[in-house]
């Protein structure tokens, strides 16, 4: 069975660089407080290391918020409101003029989740695409599939449609469908 991965980004300073000078951090911007936010994706993984991070830097605080997407994230560094973003999409072009850098410090796994109790276990890519297009609708055992899908221009959607043409087909049948559930966060 194939692994589906998807980048994590964290826009602005990487929490592993504070590692390296946090005093530096604390002289130039005053504060105390470090405050990390954006895709909700990556927010439990950085809560560990902001753990780890201040038992060794008991002088700082950081503060992760609920999720604010990709874009939010990296709107709220180039605000001035955070002082870490996380993406799970590069920066753009735009982002990039106003002054947000990027650095990948991390990958995490792209998958496809079934209910809790249900007789399937794992799905593959060539049984991902017709649960897409529509031609699946229930499991083997005649349990219905509850399709939700992200948002077109979403970090996700871009993925899967960039698994395969059939993919992309099927990612472009099921989000003109009417009806079909759209979760606009994570």
């Amino acid at each position: 069975m194939p692994t589906f991965r998807r980048s994590t980004i964290a826009a602005g300073i990487v929490l592993a660089s504070l590692c390296i000078a946090p005093r530096l951090l604390i002289a130039a911007e005053g504060s105390r407080t470090i405050v990390v936010g954006g895709t909700g994706c990556a927010l439990a993984a950085m809560e560990d290391m902001a753990q780890a991070f201040q038992k060794k830097h008991p002088e700082l605080a950081i503060k992760i918020i609920p999720s604010l997407g990709s874009g939010g994230g990296i709107k709220g560094v180039l605000a001035g409101s955070l002082d870490l973003a996380l993406s799970a999409r590069p920066l753009t072009e735009r982002e990039k003029s106003q002054g947000a850098s990027a650095k990948e410090y991390a990958r995490t796994p792209f998958i496809f989740v079934v209910a809790k109790g249900s007789q399937t276990h794992a799905v593959t890519l060539p049984q991902v695409v017709p649960i897409y297009a529509g031609d699946m609708r229930e499991w083997p055992d005649h349990t219905p599939i509850r399709l939700v899908l992200r948002p077109e221009a979403d970090t996700d959607s871009v993925l899967l449609k960039a698994m395969s043409p059939a993919m992309e087909r099927a990612v472009r049948t099921a989000l003109s469908r009417d009806g079909m559930l759209v979760a606009i966060t994570d």
